[in-house]
């Protein structure tokens, strides 16, 4: 199996990697409740079907990548020096 991007010095989850997945989840939230609001109803079984389908997958992920390449999300959620204004207010601790 290929290392990929592993660092060494990177064995394990810093806080803003943490904090990283915690958004990721949490934007699934807020995108279920827009949807389910707009809708006007909680009665979509398809709607269901999609968002419990995604919070697994972004739950199966997030575990895969943080036991076998935690320096990624570490990378992922660092701030870079040409990011965006508008990207910084979305990267904040």
């Amino acid at each position: 199996m290929s290392q990929g991007y592993r660092n060494g010095s990177d064995n394990q989850v810093k806080k803003s990697g943490v904090v990283y997945i915690i958004r990721i989840h949490a934007q699934l939230l807020i995108l279920a409740f827009a949807y389910f609001i707009a809708a006007g109803s909680l009665n979509i079984g398809r709607a269901w079907l999609y968002f419990g389908i995604a919070a697994v997958t972004y739950f199966v992920s997030s575990l895969i990548f943080i036991k076998y390449n935690p320096g990624l999300i570490n990378e992922r959620a660092k701030e870079r020096e040409n990011t965006k204004s508008w990207d910084k207010a979305l990267l904040k601790n």
